[in-house]
Formats: structure tokens, sequence, C-alpha cells
């Protein structure tokens, strides 16, 4: 255990030693889905976003292959990326001995091993380093749908990373590059973040494509974010200064832009806007809401952790009589590990998902030794929101739908050992127990129309106030049986103990729990 926790500890203060900026290339474009596992296993969760006409392509010296150099070489060179210390991408293009394989005829998704080829973030290897190419194919869009036949998606290449950088799982999608024009565009939307263990860093999670938020335009009719080079026989790509000032302020927020519709298209000595981007053109939006949920509390009612032997029956000689397991001491605090969700829904609304408003996860190591999962019986904590406590969506519906999932451990602890947690009790997961909150944004009528897992909900209640909130309280819990019974002992040395008898299971004190939150809804000026 001594050894284990060292390694741990060694581990937390190489990643604090990064500073604020501990690289997480999760800060472009990830997926939440494949994030653990390479391949390209990864077409669950795609959607189609195409309609029933033809993308419209301006006319112009563009729409050739041979436009400025002959683009199809493009697709010959090796890729590769590193990351700074505000991961803002640099990307390379290089002649290589190993070609592109296909992987995915559906999705012409062609696979390369870039090992060794001195990807870095923040000077760290990226090992494994797994690059996959898609040419005329969105991967965050379904590869049969209407939007992926469009004619002009022949001359776009989308690149992706799968890999890991000391001890962060990547799955990053990056960029198209139009092999017509030599523009390259971003291509995803960051649709949910985590936090960085220890340093408690935001990072993407998951993304989808453009086409879905914003002003609902094609990914290629925002400002380009570079251009492609060829020169002297080398191929590069230049990024545009505004787009890596965007990335250093704030990575998890970047979506492309029309910065000025009025300024030319960009070159390559400066942006400006995409050959594709038609002034025009009548965007139709719909009315944008807000939904916030602006103060979430956590109240351990009376849920006890207990403390444990960590090993079975070990000393007879002195009296102890006791099984892995069993219960010694019962503390009047908890442990608790958690993650609320939400999810804003309503009749016309494309994509509806629950997104984590404020989570911790459930201790061991230097999170146990330092105590940061404790709540006192009868105490009550403000819960630190994540970056998506915050959700805007688009609707001209008058009845929304506000989904929250309370997924929540609890642990006991170990007899003698003060570095970990031990016995998770699952009140519930995989969000499982849930309220559905019908709110009506012209009367504020609100009320509950739905819950799940009702054995465990005590009581629920939703209410409107005076501040112009919606105030949610839920009661909890764990309906584990019947309190282990501990029984004082004395041993031969004449010191006490205690052995309840419940071995591995369950002792009964996973009580009751309460969250409440209050939640604004508001309209957007557009």
């Amino acid at each position: 255990m001594k050894k284990s926790y060292l390694l741990f500890l060694i581990i937390s203060m190489f990643m604090m030693s990064c500073g604020g900026h501990f690289f997480n290339p999760r800060y472009y474009y990830n997926r939440s889905e494949s994030s653990a596992s390479l391949g390209d296993e990864d077409s669950s969760g795609v959607v189609d976003i195409g309609g029933s006409e033809e993308a419209e392509i301006p006319e112009g010296p563009w729409n050739n292959q041979d436009y400025v150099f002959d683009g199809s070489i493009i697709r010959d060179y090796a890729f590769g990326v590193s990351f700074d210390v505000n991961n803002v991408p640099a990307y390379k293009f290089f002649k290589s001995s190993t070609a592109w394989a296909l992987q995915d005829s559906l999705k012409n998704g062609y696979y390369y091993n870039g090992v060794n080829d001195g990807n870095k973030a923040q000077s760290y290897d990226i090992d494994p380093a797994n690059f996959y190419r898609y040419d005329g194919k969105n991967p965050l869009v379904s590869p049969t749908s209407k939007y992926n036949s469009f004619e002009i998606m022949e001359r776009f290449s989308f690149y992706r990373l799968q890999g890991e950088a000391v001890i962060v799982p990547l799955n990053n999608y990056l960029i198209a590059v139009d092999t017509y024009s030599k523009f390259v565009f971003a291509y995803g939307k960051i649709t949910k973040t985590e936090k960085a263990p220890i340093v408690g860093t935001p990072y993407p999670v998951e993304f989808q494509a453009v086409e879905l938020y914003g002003e609902k335009r094609n990914f290629w009719e925002y400002d380009p974010i570079g251009i492609m080079v060829y020169e002297n026989g080398e191929l590069k790509l230049e990024l545009y200064e505004e787009y890596k000032k965007e990335m250093a302020q704030d990575a998890n927020n970047f979506f492309p832009k029309i910065h000025d519709p009025d300024r030319s298209m960009a070159s390559r000595n400066s942006p400006g806007v995409s050959p594709y981007f038609n002034k025009d053109k009548v965007i139709v939006t719909k009315p944008e809401i807000k939904i916030s949920m602006t103060e979430l509390y956590f109240k351990n009612i009376d849920s006890k952790t207990v403390k444990r032997y960590t090993v079975g029956n070990i000393s007879d000689f002195l009296g102890g009589v006791w099984d892995k397991g069993d219960a010694r001491e019962v503390m009047d605090y908890g442990f608790f590990g958690y993650d609320v969700k939400m999810k804003v829904s309503a009749e016309d609304i494309i994509v509806s998902e629950y997104k984590s408003v404020a989570s911790k996860d459930s201790g061991t190591g230097i999170g146990a030794y330092l105590r940061r999962y404790e709540v006192g019986v009868g105490s009550e904590v403000a819960l630190e929101f994540n970056t998506d406590k915050d959700q805007t969506v688009e609707t001209e519906s008058k009845d929304i739908n506000i989904d929250l999932s309370f997924n929540l451990t609890k642990y006991d602890e170990g007899y003698g050992d003060y570095n970990d947690l031990y016995w998770p009790y699952k009140y519930s997961e995989n969000d499982n127990l849930y309220l559905t909150i019908k709110f009506n944004k012209e009367t504020k009528n609100v009320e509950l129309i739905g819950s799940a897992d009702s054995n465990r909900i005590v009581s629920k209640e939703v209410k409107y106030n005076a501040q112009g909130e919606i105030e949610v309280t839920i009661v909890i819990d764990g309906q584990d049986g019947d309190h282990i019974v501990i029984e004082d002992k004395e041993n031969t040395w004449g010191a006490w103990y205690g052995v309840g008898a419940c071995g591995e299971g369950v002792t009964g004190y996973n009580d009751k729990v309460q969250f409440r939150c209050k939640i604004k809804v508001e309209d957007i000026e557009k």
C-alpha cells in the first residue's frame, strides 16, 4: 500500500508541476465513447444532418484541385501534430516510407502509425500516436447521409488522432483540409468536459459536428483557420494568428467564426472569409435560451462511513475474530463521489444528451488521504461546478423539459489504512436515478412530470421562486437494509475492539442524503 501511495503521489506531483496548463490535447476535439481504446470503431453517436438539397458551391478559381498547386499530393503526405503549453496545435505534413493504409471503405478511412514521428504534448511524447484520415466523409456525420454525398465533400480530407500522452488518453478530431482551395477548417464543437485528475483542469470529452450549432452553417462556410502551402518540395500548414490566439485563450469554448462578413477572402498573408461564404445567404435561427444551474448543494442527512477490516482473521491468539470487510467502528461522516448531470429537451431540439454539471471522482489515493470526499453527518456543502453548468439551446417550443440525473457513490474506510477508500456502494449510476421537470417559458409554470429509481427517492420537490429560479430538492436513501450491529469485544491484551459481521457485504449505513439546486432559464438576445 505504501508503494502504491508513493507512486500515486509522484504522478500527482508531476501533473501539478505542469501548472494550470497541464497538457490535455482533449482541449481540442475529443469523443468520449472510444477514448479508452484505439481503433476506428467510432461510428456510434454520429448523426445524419444532410438536407434534401445539394450544398451550394460559389463559382471561383478555387474550385479546381490544381488551384495554387496540385492538391492531390496532400493525401500522399504523412501527418503529425504537437501541442504547446496553451494546447495550441502545430501540424506537420511530411514524406514517409510508411503509407496510409485503407481501414474503413465505408468512411474512406485511412490509418497511419505516427508513434516514432516526434509528436509531442508540452514536450512529452504522444505514444501511441495513431492517425486517421477520412477522404470526402465527415467522421462526425453518418457516412451514408445526404450530407456526406454532397459533391463539395470530395475535396475535403478530415484528420483525427488517437493515442496517449503521459497518462491522458487522446481521441482528437483535428482539421478538415480542402485539397481544392487549400484552406483548412475546424469541423467540430466541444459539447462536454470533465476535470483532469488532481489538478482539476477542465478538458473536453465529447464533441459534435459544427453544423448542429450556432448559425447551423456548414463548417466550410466559416472563416478558415489556416492554409496549406507547398514550397521547395515541402508541404506545410500555416495557422492564422487569430485562430491560435482564440485557442490559447479558451480552447474549451472554441467555435469557428465569421469574424467580419465584409472582409476579403482569406489568403496566405491574412485571415478572412471562406471562398464558400455567401454573405447574402439567409440564416433562419430559432429563439435561443440559456439554462443555468446557479446553485447546487449536497447534504449528508444520516449516511455514515464504516471503518472496516481490510484483512481477515489473522490474530486468533490475541482474541481477534473477524472476516475481511467486517465492521469495526461507525463514523460520524461519509465519503462520497458524485456526478450530477443535466440535459434539456423540447419538441424541436435535435440534440439532447446529459452533460455533467458537477462531479468529483470517487476517491482513492491522495484524495482519500486528504479527506477530499468527506461530508459530516448533518452537514451541507456547496458543490463545485463543471464548465457545463450553463446549457444553451435553440427552440421555438414554449415547454422545456429539464432532466437531472444524480449519480452517487459512498465509500467505507479501511481500518488502519488511511490512504484508500473501500467497498463502494452505488446509490445510483449510469443516470438511472433522475427527475424530469417541465417548465413553460411564458406562464413560468413548473411541474415534476417524471422520475426513475423511485424506490430510492424518499422525497422530491420542485417549485418556482420569486427570484425567477426553479428550485429542486431530492432526498435519496441507499436502501441497503438494517444497520449492522457492532459488538464490543475484549482481547487478551485488555484492548477493546468491535466486530460487526457483514463481511464484504453492505453495512446498512448507506442512508439518506439530499441534493438541492437552483436553475435559471433566460432568453438570449440575438
